[in-house]
């Protein structure tokens, strides 16, 4: 099937899904995202990612029953298509705070989102500062990368390695905004540094060695050097905010082998330069669980103000409260961030891993004090993020 067909096909799937949900009494706006959005559709390999904006009034008492209600529809949806991706739900708040937290997303969402019921989310031409863009360049990281280079995936690797030039290079200056087809940034990217991108073409460890190249390249911009690695090392830890275990393999150099712990079905891989970048635009929370003997063999400080505050306003968002049955299997992973953040700021003392529960239990049980937690910290969050 082509492209164009291909993305047709997609769409009424969306449209489908969209009639749906939008039935629901809490939903107000459903929209499609990513691949599907940008028209870069391959047909069996990509899902269909979805916003949805609730109402309101959904937010008074009775908001848990009624996610409740939407996820079984979204659980049951997914039965029947099963290109059903993630669904990001979004309340006022949510649509009046996560565009400025991340405004690399925002860009792209606001010239290529389709809206598929109800009205259409104002989304706002905002500036990106690097620290945004850097971030969905080290997003990759987690979990993404690694995943694809365990099962060979190439397709992945190399789609991987152009979401990162296209980050790094809006971190850079060299673009104002993302481009939003993939195809476009990596024809950008062929032209601009061709021997860079001629690598597109190597196996699975060329692509990872290029993406961590990419990764150093950005750090050289915004960071100041890190001493060498004499070692490959690999640590087995709990890593928070979520608490899930993950073996931690820091290589020397982009072109260092990984080792057989790269394997590991948690395995996360970094290089140096990739494990600041992480610490500092994405998961600031990882360092406490990394111990000293690492960060001071490379030189690495732990993580300032700037980048808690950055880390809480996306763990903290109130949507994230949300993304059990909609985007995460582990409903205790949402109440374990909030838990972190709360943590950061000071406003509560460490506690144990929550209990595993059901997505049923979550949304019956746990939401709301989750919900009300989020609500009680953010004020203090925007007031941080003012000088941060």
């Amino acid at each position: 099937m082509s492209g164009d067909a291909a993305t047709r096909a997609y769409l009424r799937a969306a449209r489908l899904a969209a009639k749906v949900l939008g039935r629901s009494e809490i939903v107000e706006s459903v929209w499609v995202r990513r691949s599907v959005a940008a028209g870069e559709v391959s047909f069996g390999r990509s899902d269909i990612d979805l916003g949805l904006a609730i109402r309101p009034e959904a937010a008074r008492d009775g908001e848990g029953a009624a996610l409740l209600a939407l996820y079984r529809r979204f659980r049951a949806l997914r039965v029947a298509l099963p290109i059903l991706g993630e669904c990001q739900v979004y309340d006022d708040l949510d649509l009046r705070t996560w565009w400025s937290t991340d405004t690399f997303r925002a860009s792209i969402d606001r010239r290529s989102a389709i809206t598929l019921h109800g009205a259409p989310v104002e989304v706002p031409d905002l500036p990106i500062p690097p620290g945004h863009a850097a971030r969905r360049c080290a997003f990759w990281l987690d979990g993404y990368l690694p995943t694809a280079y365990r099962s060979g995936n190439m397709r992945n690797l190399r789609k991987f390695a152009v979401e990162m030039w296209n980050a790094s290079a809006t971190a850079r200056g060299l673009l104002r905004e993302p481009l939003v087809r993939r195809s476009e940034a990596e024809q950008l990217w062929r032209d601009m540094t061709p021997a860079q991108a001629a690598r597109l073409r190597g196996g699975r460890d060329e692509l990872l060695a290029l993406c961590f190249g990419l990764l150093s390249e950005l750090h050289a911009a915004l960071q100041q050097p890190l001493r060498p690695l004499q070692q490959t090392y690999v640590l087995e830890t709990a890593l928070p905010p979520n608490g899930e275990r993950r073996t931690m393999v820091v290589l020397p150099s982009s072109e260092t082998a990984p080792p057989r712990e790269a394997e590991l079905p948690r395995a996360m891989l970094f290089t140096p330069e990739a494990l600041h970048l992480y610490l500092e635009y994405v998961n600031p929370f990882a360092a406490c669980a990394l111990g000293g003997e690492l960060m001071d063999s490379i030189g690495l400080a732990q993580p300032g103000r700037a980048a808690a505050v950055r880390a809480c306003r996306n763990y903290g968002a109130s949507f994230r409260t949300r993304s059990p049955g909609f985007e995460e299997r582990r409903a205790a992973a949402a109440e374990a961030r909030v838990r972190w953040v709360a943590r950061t700021l000071g406003q509560d003392q460490p506690a144990a891993a929550p209990e595993e529960v059901s997505t049923t239990r979550y949304y019956r049980d746990i939401y709301a004090r989750v919900r009300a937690e989020c609500a009680r910290f953010w004020p203090e969050l925007e007031r941080l993020s003012g000088t941060s």
